[in-house]
């Protein structure tokens, strides 16, 4: 998309579309064919349809064995923004469309705040996992740390051996995540300079991955796991380390950070943020923000279209009711083909076996 404007006799073209690719270039990995994509090899980093700019090119190229990683991640943060937003209007549908997004992710928006911090997040989780568990060469923790341990008595009188924790892996997947994802820091300078506003726009982008990279690094995260050492139903002794708790309770914090972001105003000759509420002088280190509103619902023919066909609630009170999400609050009802597991039975030991059974659901649409 460009603009062009006649000004004494000359067409000056704005290339819209320029800013909105730098606005997006910290998510465009989202893309279908990254998240597809199995056994990297060198050719694949460069060929076109990744999307793959000329400094992730170079990463593909040098840490290879890093991108079966970037491509789960990709699947990963498309996982969990569809699960935590599918019952609002908003429901992240917009991700599919990487490389080519819309106005809710080329803008900073509270949506574009939500997929930068959790695809960043998402990155740096798997490769911090995948370093502490040894699949990424050149990515262990220190013999020191790998060998460390201390006897802990239990209650019950078992040996507990607990391992120290690596302090390294979590660091090592947030700088891999950032190096990939951020733009390089010339290009942050370049890009500052001839607009500062976007150069703004590039700080509250940063700003939310390390929103998200903190909460990675939060205790309230981490959590001890422990494995038994010994004959089997004996557990004469445990070996425990320190994990990281799961993504998708990561994912669940930061869609509340969503909830609460802050919007902030970008100083367009500076660049400079500053909030909105004219109290507080600082922006909040561990709030998501952003400067652009969100795009109403229905506001668009591109927007009511996507409403149609999407499942509401009779509830008036629910967030995904049909007053609320369908243009105009008109929704009809619709039978759906639905399976279910049925005829469960429990067989010793230890499984339940079900049969899959079709029936038919009655649901409200939007239309």
């Amino acid at each position: 998309v460009c603009t062009t404007v006649n000004m004494n006799g000359q067409n000056v073209i704005f290339l819209l579309i320029a800013i909105c690719c730098m606005n997006t270039v910290a998510i465009k990995w989202l893309n279908k064919e990254i998240k597809e994509a199995s056994k990297w090899t060198r050719p694949m980093c460069t060929m076109t349809k990744y999307h793959l700019n000329h400094k992730q090119r170079g990463i593909c190229r040098q840490q290879l064995n890093y991108m079966d990683f970037v491509s789960r991640s990709a699947n990963d943060a498309t996982l969990q923004c569809r699960s935590l937003f599918r019952d609002d209007a908003w429901n992240c549908d917009s991700i599919f469309k990487a490389p080519h997004f819309g106005y809710d992710l080329t803008n900073t928006t509270k949506e574009s705040a939500f997929v930068h911090a959790l695809s960043a997040t998402s990155l740096a989780y798997n490769i911090a996992t995948n370093c502490a568990s040894g699949k990424l060469a050149n990515c262990r923790c220190p013999q020191k740390y790998r060998g460390g341990v201390t006897t802990i008595p239990s209650v019950k009188g078992k040996v507990i051996l607990h391992s120290q924790a690596c302090p390294s892996v979590i660091e090592k997947g947030v700088q891999f995540a950032e190096n990939f994802v951020a733009p390089g820091v010339k290009k942050v300078k370049k890009v500052s300079m001839k607009s500062p506003y976007r150069g703004g726009q590039m700080k509250i982008q940063q700003h939310n991955r390390e929103v998200g990279y903190k909460i990675l690094n939060s205790e309230k995260y981490k959590f001890v796991k422990c494995g038994c050492v010994g004959r089997t139903g004996t557990c004469p002794i445990k070996t425990c380390y320190q994990s990281l708790e799961y993504l998708p309770v990561i994912a669940k914090e930061l869609r509340k950070r969503y909830d609460e972001a802050s919007r902030v105003v970008i100083n367009k000759q500076t660049g400079e943020l500053s909030p909105t509420n004219g109290i507080d002088e600082t922006i909040p280190e561990n709030e998501l923000i952003y400067s652009d509103n969100s795009q109403k619902t229905c506001s668009t023919k591109e927007s009511r279209a996507a409403m149609i066909g999407r499942r509401c609630s009779l509830d008036p009170t629910a967030k995904d009711s049909c007053s609320k999400m369908c243009c105009d609050g008109k929704h009809k009802k619709q039978k759906i083909l639905v399976a279910e597991q049925c005829n469960c039975k429990f067989v010793y030991c230890c499984r339940v076996d079900c049969d899959w059974c079709n029936s038919y659901k009655t649901v409200d649409v939007c239309t």
